[in-house]
This record gives C-alpha cells, structure tokens and sequence, in this order.
C-alpha cells in the first residue's frame, strides 16, 4: 500500500495549502487489513441497506401508483354511472314522443310573442287615446 503523508505548501497564489506527500510502499499487517476488510463490510452493509431503501422507496412509490389508479378507476365507474343517470333523466323528460325541453323552448318562444303583440297592441291604444285627446282638445 502507498502511505501519503500531510505537509503544507504555498499555491500559485501565494495562499498555505495541504500538499499531500507520496513515500514508500508499507505492507500492511494483518490488523490493518482486518480493519480495511470491516470498513469494507461496513459500506457494504450501508450499500445494501441504500439499497433497500431504495426498494423500499420503489414499494412506496409502487404503492402510490396503485392507490392513484384505484382512484382513476373509481371515478371512470363514477363517470359512467351518472351518464347513465343522465340518459335515464332524459328519457323520463320525453313523454309522449314529445321532449319536454324542447316543447319548454317552444312555449317560451311563443310567450315572447305574445308579450311582444301584448307590447305593439298598448302602444297602438295609448297613440289612441292621444288622438281622441288632440281631437278633444280642437
């Protein structure tokens, strides 16, 4: 193994820095092996349980998907159900052969009518009446 050593040293700009000293090849006891080889372990052991976090994670997620998909479906289901509703409103409104929306318009029309020759035949007797006054009044 290669032991680096720490000393400091002055950069381009004339700041202190660590500069980082290569010597000699040290072999490693069997101590500092076994404490690499934990260390080791260790992050693997971190790996993995990243890792099942991760999974963890994807099951939450998964989990999520499902739930709003569920929800997708039941509203589709909802949907469906008051267009059916609807249809079935529809009919009832038809009575006869006859749709009652319709016939409604259709009376709303001729009621405008009717207030408009109401409106036409009120002026035509108030410019009556006006004439019979000027008459009167000659």
């Amino acid at each position: 193994a290669v032991v680096s050593t720490q000393s400091t040293g002055i950069d381009e700009n004339g700041k202190s820095v660590k500069v980082k000293k290569r010597n000699k090849k040290k072999s490693l006891d069997d101590a500092e092996i076994a404490a690499i080889k934990e260390q080791l372990d260790k992050e693997k052991k971190e790996l993995l349980e990243t890792t099942n976090m991760e999974a963890a994670e994807k099951d939450k997620i998964s989990k999520e998907l499902a739930a709003r998909e569920k929800e997708l479906q039941k509203t589709q289901q909802e949907k469906k159900k008051l267009a059916e509703k609807l249809s079935m409103l529809e009919g009832k409104l038809i009575v006869g052969g006859v749709d009652l929306l319709e016939k409604a318009k259709e009376q709303q029309l001729l009621l405008d009518q009717s207030f408009k020759e109401l409106e036409a035949t009120t002026k035509k007797q108030e410019k009556i009446r006006e004439k019979k006054k000027k008459k009167k009044k000659k």
